[in-house]
């Protein structure tokens, strides 16, 4: 082969490779070009989708930073409720004691008056032990419907009638102090027992 035959073959070699690097660098770019544009369009699918779980995440995360508000509001006006209830406990406590002090009073009065009725008249011995039965907190029912009926004749009593027992001086005073009582006393008993 001559000089000029490998020469042309050498030259046409050289054209063909230039060819083929140009294609292989197209194909490359091409590929590239390819590559991110497919990249991109998977992104822009993957974003799509996920959009509408972003925008549920958004609203779950806003209910819960209302809830969580809400919840704290809740806290406040039942620590403040409990604080209130704290405060009228106290209230009740001392009103309570109060209390407890005036109906102490008001029964000491009303055995106090029983006393006073009582006597050791043997003609007064049934009324005694009614009083006694009141005065030690064991009356029954109806010992105190008996007892009721004797105070009320005790307060009703005109000088000159008989009752088959003696009335005293200011024993009338007494009388109708025990029967306004003795519904109260007893009902301050039951409320002591609780």
């Amino acid at each position: 082969m001559s000089t000029e035959a490998v020469l042309t073959v050498v030259t046409s070699m050289t054209g063909v490779l230039g060819l083929v690097v140009a294609w292989l660098v197209w194909r490359d770019a091409r590929r590239k070009d390819t590559t991110a544009a497919a990249e991109e369009h998977i992104k822009r699918l993957i974003e799509t989708a996920l959009q509408p779980v972003r925008d549920r995440q958004r609203d779950l995360v806003s209910r819960l930073e209302t809830l969580t508000r809400q919840q704290g509001e809740q806290q406040r006006q039942q620590q403040e409720m409990v604080d209130r209830l704290g405060r009228t406990l106290d209230r009740m406590a001392v009103m309570q004691t109060k209390i407890d002090v005036y109906w102490k009073t008001v029964e000491n009065l009303a055995m106090d008056a029983a006393k006073i009725i009582h006597s050791p008249d043997p003609r007064r011995r049934h009324i005694d032990e009614l009083l006694e039965a009141y005065r030690e907190h064991c009356i029954t029912p109806a010992q105190r419907t008996e007892l009721r009926k004797l105070l009320e004749q005790i307060v009703d009593w005109e000088p000159g009638q008989d009752l088959g027992f003696p009335i005293h001086a200011g024993e009338q005073f007494a009388a109708a102090f025990v029967l306004s009582t003795m519904d109260l006393v007893a009902a301050m008993r039951e409320v002591g027992e609780q």
